[in-house]
């Protein structure tokens, strides 16, 4: 009896010396890219700020744009470029896209894993990052137990789902304070760029729109790159609200003030800005991207709350059940 008691002392002990030891959660933030250094920074302001709120969590940035990550690994291999950018991060001439950064938790064990889009609205980008996760959630493994992304999920874009919803888009405009209340006070019109999707009809701008003039009044435009309204339905809708001559404020409804803020928006020639300035209004840009702004940033901090709480929840129903079971 005393053989049988220690054998089963060793055997055990063995067992749980080949145990994986538990993996924190993870947490992906899924941007698309972007090739500027200096716009770097508003995606590590919106990382910063997912570490705080998560401390428990292993999170790691990715760039969806094949485009960016291909630019970013030839500029890996040239040491003159990265001698020239000693502020760029080293990750940034490897970054993953969110497959690899799903690998690479997966390889480990099973863990809790949260996606976060940093996207502004339920566009192509955004629905080809849904496809992906669904895909992985409905794999038939036949073993629950051997399922690579047991606890998967996906938090939204910053302007929700469709055509967003009354409290999420009420959130968006609060964060825009800083810009809103220039028209509240009445120091200046503000025009806000959006990227937009040609092939898409991305309502939900329209809504923000209009949720910003309830708060601030309706000296407030958004206009899209790609898609419409463009620059020319906006001259008229400015012309409605603000005189020749008028204080302009331009800034990117993007979460980076990437390469269609610097020429789209503020470029010398053809752009927003140098055709407004044009037909007579007095032009300033506001070059920020809004993952600088800690109050949008936070937008993507709720969101993962929110699907914290139901993949947690459908994680702990799942491990009652196979108690029992």
């Amino acid at each position: 009896m005393r053989f049988l008691s220690w054998l089963q002392r060793f055997l055990v002990g063995q067992a749980r010396a080949y145990e994986r030891p538990p993996r924190a959660p993870a947490i992906i933030l899924a941007a698309f890219g972007t090739t500027h250094p200096e716009a770097l920074g508003a995606l590590e302001n919106i990382e910063k700020r997912v570490v705080a709120a998560f401390p428990d969590y292993e999170v790691r940035l990715a760039f969806t744009s094949n485009h960016v990550r291909a630019r970013w690994r030839e500029r890996g291999l040239d040491p003159r470029y990265r001698a020239n950018q000693p502020g760029v991060l080293d990750r940034y001439y490897q970054i993953n896209n969110v497959l690899s950064e799903l690998a690479y938790f997966q390889e480990h064990g099973a863990r809790l894993i949260l996606v976060q889009s940093l996207l502004m609205a339920d566009g192509e980008e955004f629905r080809d990052l849904y496809g992906l996760i669904q895909s992985l959630k409905a794999l038939d493994t036949g073993q629950r137990s051997l399922h690579p992304f047991p606890w998967l999920g996906l938090g939204p874009p910053a302007l929700g789902l469709g055509e967003g919803d009354a409290d999420t888009l009420d959130r968006a405009a609060r964060a825009l304070s800083s810009l809103g209340q220039l028209v509240a006070n009445k120091e200046a019109t503000v025009v806000l760029m959006a990227h937009g999707n040609e092939r898409r009809d991305l309502t939900v701008f329209g809504a923000l729109e209009q949720t910003l003039r309830g708060h601030y009044g309706a000296a407030i435009h958004i206009g899209l790159v790609e898609g419409e309204p463009g620059l020319e339905e906006l001259k008229g809708a400015i012309s409605q609200t603000t005189a020749p001559g008028g204080r302009l404020v331009l800034a990117p409804l993007m979460v980076v003030a990437g390469d269609h803020a610097k020429n789209d928006l503020a470029g010398d020639e053809d752009s927003w800005a140098s055709e407004l300035k044009r037909i007579g209004y007095n032009v300033e840009v506001n070059l920020a991207g809004l993952g600088s702004n800690n109050l949008w940033a936070d937008l993507y901090v709720d969101s993962l709350r929110r699907v914290e709480r139901e993949v947690s929840r459908d994680k702990a129903k799942e491990e009652r059940l196979s108690a029992v079971a």
